[in-house]
């Protein structure tokens, strides 16, 4: 297939954010094509968690920056934060945190270090899944197992569209 046959020509393009780093990932001046391109505007409740191999550290990646000021995220439990320490990878000296009801909060410098991705290093905390993401978790785990899905057959989550 040459370039222009349905297919844009990306070779000669420079894809940009145009919101300056605030999450939006294709630039919504390139043409658009509904197989080719979305336009997703990430927030920093999108957050991503991976844990060291040894279960000491936590890595949280949050894909928007808060303008609030913090993170919480109710995915993870705190059982235990004595001695810990919350770092933004980027950022000079650790973050102040607080532990309340088992739900961490994260206050973050006014200034993002970078403009994509904010990840944060959790050392010291033990930590596991709330009961109401456990139970997600478990459900996800059995549809998997079940076999594939069909995306023809898929029911849309109803909820707010932007």
């Amino acid at each position: 297939m040459q370039s222009g046959e349905g297919w844009p020509n990306l070779a000669d393009q420079e894809l940009e954010d145009s919101a300056g780093g605030t999450g939006n990932h294709v630039d919504p001046k390139q043409p658009k094509h509904d197989y080719a391109y979305t336009l997703v505007r990430y927030t920093d409740k999108d957050l991503r968690y991976t844990r060291s191999k040894d279960g000491k550290t936590v890595f949280v990646t949050a894909l928007g920056w808060p303008e609030s000021g913090t993170i919480s995220k109710e995915i993870l439990q705190v059982n235990e934060a004595k001695g810990a320490s919350v770092e933004l990878l980027g950022h000079d000296g650790d973050l102040k945190f607080t532990v309340d009801r088992k739900r961490l909060t994260i206050r973050v410098p006014e200034e993002a270090p970078c403009e994509h991705a904010y990840a944060f290093k959790l050392s010291g905390f033990q930590t596991s899944l709330t009961p109401k993401a456990a139970k997600a978790r478990e459900e996800a785990i059995q549809k998997l197992l079940k076999g594939p899905v069909d995306p023809h057959k898929m029911q849309p989550k109803k909820g707010k569209k932007e």
